[in-house]
């Protein structure tokens, strides 16, 4: 492997996905809009606290075939640190790699 963006810097100190929202649906349905970010924060915190549970239940459901190449996913990513990471920062960072 030549470069891992979820363990080498600079790319690990910055967000690579977020969960966004159209403002007029949030205003139409506050109830929905919190509901899905409380599950995402959720399933972060699951995937930080049991990567193990987390990884059997990606493959008994089917979305992966092997234990082990999900958990080393789930192990990859920081999922606490995105409660730090800066959002106007990462999305500049990623913004100028687009181009």
């Amino acid at each position: 492997m030549i470069l891992n963006s979820a363990l080498d810097r600079p790319w690990s100190q910055y967000f690579c996905c977020m969960l966004i929202g159209n403002a007029d649906y949030a205003r139409r349905d506050p109830i929905a809009t919190k509901r899905v970010v409380r599950a995402m924060m959720r399933a972060t915190d699951i995937c930080t606290d049991k990567p193990d549970w987390a990884a059997r239940r990606l493959v008994d459901r089917g979305f992966t075939p092997r234990y082990d190449s999900a958990w080393e996913g789930l192990d990859d990513v920081s999922y606490r640190a995105w409660r730090e990471y800066d959002t106007e920062d990462a999305v500049r960072f990623w913004a100028l790699r687009l181009s």
